[in-house]
């Protein structure tokens, strides 16, 4: 952002924010709310005129999402108990909590003893009317203060409840703040509760107001996405809609809930608890509030129950006043607007603010000199030596001595322990003065002196966020293109199960599905790629498995200055080269390189486009291979006469030329370096650079040449998958790829 944190930050006063909260608050209040209904409608049209682009969707009754159905939609106008004496003494119109939320309508004549039946009370709490519903069970209720409970007298009372139950639709709200980028910070609240403070109205009021300071931000790095949606049916519901999308925009994410009394601030950590927003929450409270309550993911009960869910896994953590569920008042008619104060939302308000902030800021940052700095010379060295300018000097050093663009700003600021906003500043001074450099950017900036790389790293960039597809189960006969990925990971699987390797690092890691799997298998892991999404993939991927996605950096395993910084607790006992070898420049070099990040002894697995499968092909590359291997040596006037024939003979129009990759123009993969290499030269090439024992296991079969799949169909693909892991010699023809394994000396 252009604006600098701490200048965003004092301009802010809190106090009038927080009386403009609490006045929201005191107009939603009366509103009773339910996971449907009216009541929920009204409240997101009044949100609505704090956020213009609010877009409010509507899901009919009966849909299914996921595991669950959406209820009938249910609306209440009145309900009331009248005593023997002609008293309305439980009245809806006065209190909505007086009435089971979901109640099927009654009116009818009942004696005390069978009404006691429908009554709820807390003999702990006597004066509290308490909060209950029953929305997947039709009965009807009421709820009232127990000590009013106490005192009700033998006799016929009279019970009313006007409401509906029947087909409707479920209705949720979203507002999208666009951003430079794609990527998605995403906040959900819940709107569903009737008149509570606290555990209902300061998570879509500070959700709004939020939303509202966001989306006057001039220059936003990220994309933003609110929703506000009924707990648990809305979320699961939201979820069944725009999964994928989620999945794939997603760095970060909030469930905001109970950010509105004056109590202590509380933190409930996503599944995996090391995600992007799992260091951001953290890292804020500490600075915000150091005696902040952290609870485990065990003590989950809102909606990152289901946005962490196992296979939903986005990384969403729970920022908190007072957690729901452990304050005295949750759920009673005693979390009221004098529970939530202007103070209380404005605090959760600064506090959600810092977490954006921190986002914004956060990147992999580089020293641009070379050893420290000379700061006289640019003005940054005090000339008279205070211990405030000492601190300040200090702060800068400690940045740029951190600053080795594989840390973020967060690392860092953890590191010399401070907070971000107030190292942003900074950040922005010393990028000024050509001191410090964005990571990321430098590291676009050493692609692009690589010509022969740049392309490869714009394929794989563009295929980045549905390259995981490709590694899935369900994928292996429904997948258009066929899941060889899918069979090559079984056997890196299978052999380093049978080794006694204990470490891996991948070259090329993608976006992260097999080094992930070896990180649950119990082997420390680590590894590069050349291309930044598949290495931003990667991270996420291993942020939302609970793994530590600074293990996966951006290298180019034809320069060891790349990642020689991931060898500094030793080498590894195998190393995974899978999609490398086709593109690199210098074979010997990336074998040699290789050798450098194994340890003696340690095994190496390298996949290769196999050369020789070109004969069984017979199409353009069965033409090429012919002319230009086999024939390499023959005379021009032989070599015209095969051509000639082999023209006639062949569909040398096979396969299409992959120019571009669907509507974006990166490079196809026919457009980037992509070598085949001869199974034969490679077994000779590995024992010249100093591996020994190397075997071939092949994968990626064809049970016909490909220009028949079209017309062979399922028959093909079967055919494929029942020869795969076959292991003879049919496989240096029938097979377009392999993988060598091999001993280092």
């Amino acid at each position: 952002m252009n604006l600098c944190l701490s200048e965003q930050r004092s301009e802010t006063d809190w106090a009038p924010v927080g009386e403009e909260m609490h006045a929201l608050c005191r107009e939603l209040f009366p509103i009773c709310r339910s996971i449907t209904g009216d009541g929920v409608r009204d409240t997101l049209r009044r949100i609505g005129r704090f956020l213009p682009d609010l877009a409010i969707h509507e899901v009919p009754s009966g849909t299914r999402c996921f595991d669950w159905v959406v209820p009938p939609e249910w609306n209440i106008r009145d309900a009331c108990i009248i005593d023997p004496a002609g008293e309305r003494i439980v009245d809806f119109k006065t209190c909505n909590l007086h009435v089971v939320s979901y109640s099927v309508p009654v009116d009818q004549e009942i004696q005390l003893t069978e009404l006691q039946q429908h009554l709820h009370s807390l003999p702990e709490l006597p004066d509290a009317i308490p909060y209950v519903t029953s929305y997947y069970s039709k009965r009807w209720g009421f709820c009232l203060a127990d000590r009013q409970r106490r005192a009700l007298r033998e006799g016929t009372y009279r019970v009313k409840i006007d409401s509906t139950l029947a087909p409707g639709s479920l209705t949720y709200a979203e507002l999208l703040i666009p951003g430079q980028t794609a990527e998605e910070v995403f906040f959900s609240t819940y709107v569903c509760h009737p008149s509570l403070g606290n555990n209902e109205l300061s998570g879509p009021v500070v959700a709004t107001f939020l939303a509202r300071k966001i989306a006057a931000w001039p220059d936003r790095r990220y994309s933003y996405r609110f929703v506000f949606v009924p707990e648990t049916i809305g979320s699961i519901t939201y979820l069944s809609r725009n999964l994928d999308t989620l999945k794939r925009r997603v760095v970060a994410g909030f469930n905001i809930t109970c950010i509105g009394d004056e109590r202590c601030y509380s933190y409930l950590p996503s599944r995996g608890g090391n995600t992007l927003s799992d260091r951001v929450v953290r890292h804020v409270l500490r600075h915000t509030d150091p005696d902040y309550k952290q609870y485990s993911f065990l003590d989950r009960g809102s909606d990152e129950r289901q946005y962490c869910s196992p296979g939903i896994d986005l990384p969403v953590a729970t920022l908190m006043r007072s957690k729901y569920g452990t304050y005295p008042e949750y759920h009673t008619s005693l979390d009221d607007l004098d529970l939530i104060t202007p103070d209380g939302l404005a605090g959760g308000l600064r506090a959600l603010e810092r977490c954006v902030l921190t986002l914004e800021a956060n990147r992999r940052m580089r020293a641009s000199v070379l050893g420290e700095p000379q700061m006289g010379k640019r003005g940054l060295y005090p000339t008279l030596g205070t211990r405030s300018a000492t601190e300040i000097v200090a702060t800068r050093m400690n940045l740029l001595a951190y600053a080795d663009g594989n840390r973020d700003l967060l690392e860092i600021a953890e590191t010399i322990d401070m907070p971000v906003w107030d190292l942003a500043p900074l950040v922005a001074e010393l990028t000024v003065h050509g001191l410090l450099a964005d990571g990321k950017a430098e590291n676009a900036a050493r692609k692009s002196n690589m010509t022969s790389t740049t392309g490869v790293a714009d394929h794989y960039d563009a295929v980045a966020g549905n390259y995981h597809k490709q590694y899935e189960r369900t994928n292996l006969r429904e997948a258009a293109e066929y899941p060889a990925n899918y069979f090559r990971l079984q056997i890196l699987i299978n052999r380093l199960s049978q080794s006694a390797a204990k470490s891996v690092y991948e070259v090329g890691v993608g976006e992260g599905t097999p080094l992930a799997k070896m990180a649950a298998m119990g082997f420390r892991v680590a590894g590069c790629d050349i291309a930044d999404a598949m290495v931003a993939a990667a991270r996420s991927n291993f942020e939302k498995q609970g793994l530590d996605p600074s293990t996966v950096q951006w290298g180019d395993i034809e320069d060891s200055t790349s990642f020689a910084h991931q060898l500094s607790a030793g080498r590894y006992d195998a190393v995974i080269a899978a999609g490398v070898l086709p593109h690199v420049r210098n074979d010997r070099l990336f074998l040699d390189n290789i050798g450098m990040i194994v340890r003696s002894g340690g095994r190496v697995f390298v996949e290769f486009r196999n050369k020789l499968f070109s004969l069984f092909t017979l199409n353009r590359y069965t033409k090429e291979f012919i002319v230009e291997d086999l024939l390499r040596d023959v005379t021009a006037e032989i070599k015209d006469a095969v051509v000639a024939e082999l023209d006639q003979r062949l569909a040398v129009d096979l396969p299409p030329v992959r120019r571009t990759l669907g509507d974006g123009g990166a490079p196809g993969y026919d457009m980037i370096p992509s070598k085949f290499h001869n199974p034969f030269e490679l077994l000779e090439l590995f024992q010249a650079c100093g591996y020994r024992n190397a075997r071939i296991h092949w994968y990626h079969y064809h049970p016909a040449p490909p220009l028949l799949e079209t017309k062979l169909g399922a028959q093909f693909r079967n055919g494929a998958m029942a020869l795969e892991h076959e292991g003879t010699w049919r496989g240096y023809f029938l097979c377009s790829a392999g993988v060598i394994e091999a001993q280092r000396d």
